[in-house]
This record gives structure tokens, sequence and C-alpha cells, in this order.
């Protein structure tokens, strides 16, 4: 017969055996297991000390250790470019500065290719990080590798790379080329999307059969209709595999689920721009969960929270966690003295006063309308070189300049492409060919889109545009009626046989930027030096009522909208 304190302690022995079950079903943290983070940045352009600044980051992630938690840090491209820190260095300071900082691996977005392949291959080399990329090869074979698989807290994760195929055209179209004009490297840019999806799956299957646990997509593709056939929408609907899609291209924070081939909703996540965000996904240590969302740079205040499941998991999970708070301020630490230095470096150069002006040249809509930075830097242009039209891509100006004291700083900030001015000679019908392909795009907008001098023109909107373009987003020829008309040159009608000396980035002119072909034939008569030189030389040379102006000149006009 059992004692009443034998039942007693039996009693007790089965609540405690339960407790533990329930425990353990609940998802009870398993001893010796840490939660993973994966923080992510992108789109930084050079922003080394904007928002959270590289200081922020590197804050972030101590503060994340510190609490026991397992980090790797990756970025989804265009770091490299765009401030002059990135266009006077050709991207190498802020290749060392990611070093530094210790990132577990990057996406090469298209602005790492605006110094040229053999550039970026360069810095590739010389890395302290790797760049993943499953869709640019050259004669049948990768150029990066296709993903990375890291080990965190005894976990295998795999970061498969993915490049908006759009870089053969929105970066220079011949750095992708030989000396014939013959392409010989592709990012895979079939207009089907077939191939990049092809890609994107042969690279998740593989990294899934090597081990990995949970697969993320580290791409550079952007959302939205606009981005179609590439877009991260594209992907995630024509793949499956993908855990969490970590972007960049758009400049967007948008966190989303999208479904993917199977039907699982993948989540989707991008972080702005300029560290305005720094984006994580945290791998429970607890049931393997996933909970992705961004920190913001704008009072410290968590937002955009989403939870996904692994591709391993099929029950429910809950989408909390316990995140670190954002820091207040940037504090002092060993990246800001790092970052510090930097900018000492160039701060000379880069401080030197040009122009003080009262009002602002801006760059709003440079690329679907006139604007006054546009009609200022053709003019530059147009009178360092004495040609007789001078143009400029809207995609090629990206900030205002004014509005008070100038610096050269200002001037690369607005310019940071380190495009040198070509001048050419053509003929009258390859400038008429040059506008209509630059307004294709209208109302919407385009980096091609051409701001101009000695050179007035309008566009019918209610005119259907007639451009072909081939599978690069090349011009391969104009159709049908013609949008552009009322083309005058110097006061006079533009003559489609007349010969005309024509100034603008070589980007446009030489390089075939935007996918521009119409100049493909005319005489190049010679480079100049840089177009940030040559609009810092004009500012300096201000006089009243000389070049500038404080709005435009209307020598774009658009109608039938």
């Amino acid at each position: 017969m059992i004692s009443k304190a034998s039942l007693r302690r039996l009693r007790t022995a089965l609540l405690a055996t339960l407790l533990l079950l329930c425990l353990a079903s609940c998802g009870a943290k398993r001893p010796g297991r840490k939660d993973v983070v994966v923080l992510f940045t992108g789109d930084v352009h050079c922003g080394m000390d904007r928002g959270f600044g590289y200081a922020g980051v590197w804050q972030l992630r101590e503060k994340l250790e510190a609490e026991g938690c397992a980090t790797l840090l990756v970025d989804c491209g265009d770091s490299i470019q765009g401030e002059p820190v990135g266009m006077l260095t050709k991207g190498g300071a802020i290749v060392d500065l990611m070093g530094e900082m210790r990132y577990d691996a990057a996406v090469p977005g298209n602005h790492e290719f605006d110094y040229g392949v053999d550039r970026l291959l360069e810095l590739a080399g010389t890395a302290a990080f790797p760049y993943v990329c499953c869709n640019l090869t050259t004669d049948g074979r990768g150029v990066f590798s296709p993903y990375i698989i890291k080990e965190a807290a005894g976990i295998r994760i795999a970061f498969v790379g993915i490049t908006t195929p759009a870089t053969i055209t929105s970066s220079s179209p011949v750095y992708f080329q030989n000396g014939d004009g013959n392409y010989v490297y592709s990012f895979m840019q079939d207009l089907t999307g077939d191939p990049l999806y092809d890609a994107v799956q042969r690279a998740v299957d593989a990294a899934r059969a090597e081990g990995a646990v949970y697969v993320y997509a580290l791409a550079h593709l952007g959302r939205g209709r606009q981005y179609a056939p590439w877009s991260c929408e594209d992907v995630i609907a024509h793949t499956s595999g993908i855990d969490v899609f970590l972007d960049g291209h758009s400049h967007d924070t948008d966190i989303l689920t999208i479904r993917n081939k199977d039907g699982k909703e993948v989540v989707r996540a991008a972080a702005g721009t300029k560290l305005e965000c720094v984006g994580y996904s945290r791998i429970s240590a607890r049931d393997g969960s996933l909970d992705t969302g961004l920190w913001r740079w704008d009072g410290g205040t968590e937002s955009g929270g989403q939870s996904a499941s692994p591709q391993a998991q099929t029950a429910p999970h809950s989408a909390s966690s316990q995140d670190a708070a954002v820091p207040q301020a940037k504090t002092e630490n060993e990246m800001a003295r790092k970052v510090r230095a930097v900018r000492e470096k160039l701060d000379g150069l880069l401080g030197r006063e040009l122009a003080d002006l009262p009002y602002v040249l801006s760059a709003a809509d440079s690329r679907r309308t006139e604007s006054s930075l546009g009609d200022f830097c053709t003019d530059a242009m147009r009178k360092a070189t004495g040609a007789d039209i001078a143009i400029m891509n809207g995609g090629g100006i990206r900030a205002d300049l004014g509005g008070g004291r100038i610096t050269y700083a200002d001037v690369l900030t607005a310019f940071p492409f380190g495009n040198s001015v070509s001048v050419i000679s053509c003929t009258g019908r390859q400038v008429l060919d040059a506008l209509e392909w630059s307004a294709r795009m209208l109302p919407g907008s385009s980096g091609g889109f051409l701001q101009v001098s000695g050179l007035s023109y309008a566009v019918d909107l209610s005119v259907p545009h007639g451009c072909i373009a081939d599978e690069q987003g090349m011009c391969i020829g104009i159709e049908g009626a013609r949008r552009v008309h009322g083309v005058m040159v110097g006061g006079r009608p533009i003559e489609e046989d007349a010969v005309y000396t024509v100034a603008g980035p070589d980007y446009v002119l030489a390089r075939k930027g935007d996918g521009m072909t119409a100049f493909d034939g005319a005489v190049l008569l010679r480079s100049e030096g840089g177009i940030d030189a040559c609009v810092a030389n004009a500012l300096e040379s201000l006089v009243p009522g000389g070049l500038a102006l404080p709005s435009v000149r209307d020598r774009i006009t658009l109608i039938g909208g």
C-alpha cells in the first residue's frame, strides 16, 4: 500500500514533469542557444555619418551582442557611390570602412559598377567581406559566388546575392562590353525574367543542399511594377525556399509579405537609404521563428515589424521579440573615430567655398521636366566648351545647390558620378532621336530624361512613344509619330542633316548610358574635365546677371497631358 507521503511525492514529480513538457511545447528557450539577429543596411550611398551612421550600426550590434545575441551584418547594395568620399576614392574608403564594421556579406548594387567592373573586382579582391551575386556572369561563369553560408549560434544561414539586371543600362553599358561593342557580361536581363528566376532558384537549392537551415535573399532589385520583370515581387512569386527577402534599390522602407511559387508567405524588407533605418531579422533560439523589422532614426522608435516561419517550420509561431532599444544619440566609439578620420582627410578640398547664392538651384523633377539646376549645369557645359548644344541626363543630378554657401562637397553631392564632359559632332537627326528616347517615359520619370542648353523643345504627351528597346534596354529604333516637336537650336528650327556640336556627360554621349544609342557614329571631338569641375568653375565665376537664374527658362514644354 502506497503511503500518503509517497503519493504526494509522486504527484509533485508528475506536476513537475508536466510543467517541463508545457514549457517545451510553448517554446521555452533551449539551454546554450542564442537568438541570432541578422542586421541589414541598404542604399547607404556613402552616408557613413548620416542617420544612424556606421557608428550607430556598430553601437546597435555591440548592444545586441552584450545582451547575448549572435549577430550577422549584411548590405543590400549601393554603398560605395553617392557622396564625394565615394567618388574621390572610387569606393575604396567605404569598402575599407565596411571591412572595419565586420560586414559578413554584401550584394553589388547597380551603383557598385559606376567606377567600372575592373574597379569593383579590385575592391572585392581586397575587401574583408565577400560580395555575392547569383546572376552576374561572364563567358557563362559566375563573377561572384552565388551565395555564402555563415554560421551563427550553431545555425547555418545562407545569403543569396541578386543584382538588378537593369544594371546593364543604368550603369555604363560600355563597362560590360568588349572593344568591339559586344556584351561580355550578363545580369540575366532577359525580359521574360525566367533566367533570373532560374538562377535564384539554383542558388537557393544549392544552399539548402549544403546544409543551410535558413535562406535569406540579399537583393538589390526594388519594389514596384517599374522594376518588372525583375522586381522583388517577381522573384519571390517565381521561386521557393527563401525565408526572408532583404532588398534595396528602390530606397523604400516597406515591409510586407509576398506569396512565393508554393503559396508560402515570404517577408520582404528594405531599409531605405543613407542609414535612415537599420533592418533586423531575429531567429528565435526558443522555437526558430523569425521576426523581421526596422529601427528608424526618427526619434528612436521601432516600427514595421513582420514575422515569418522558417522554411523547415509548419506550425504557427509568435511574432514577438525582445529587441534592443534604438540609441537616442550617436555615441563616441571605435567606428565613430574611424569615420571621422576619413572625413577629416577630405575636408580640405571639399570645404572650399565656391559661391554664396541667395536662391536655390533645384534638382527637383530633373527626371521628367526642366529644372533650374539642369539649366545651370548645361549652361555651364555649353559655355565651357563652346558647343552648340549641351545636354545632361536628369538621373545624374542628385541634390539642390544654393540657398546659401556652396562648397565643392555640395557640388560633388549634386553630381556624384565622376562623369567627364565630352564634346561630339553629330547630325540634327541624332539630336532628335536622343530627345525622343529621352521623353519616352513621360509623364513618368526616367534617369535618361535630358536637360538642355542652347536648345528648346516641346513634348506632346498625348502621342504614344514609338521607341523600341532590346532586351538590354538599349534603343534599337523609333517608329510611328513623334512626341517631340518644335525643336529649336540657337533660336532656329533644327535641321536633320545639319551638323551640330553637343557637350554632355560621357556616360550619355560615349558610353550609351540609360540605353542611349542615338549618338552611335558621332565624332568624339574631345573630352574635358569632370562635370563637377565644370559646375564648380561656373559657380566661382558668377557675377550679378551672370549664368545662374533662380527659375527655369521654359526650354522644355509638356503639352497634351
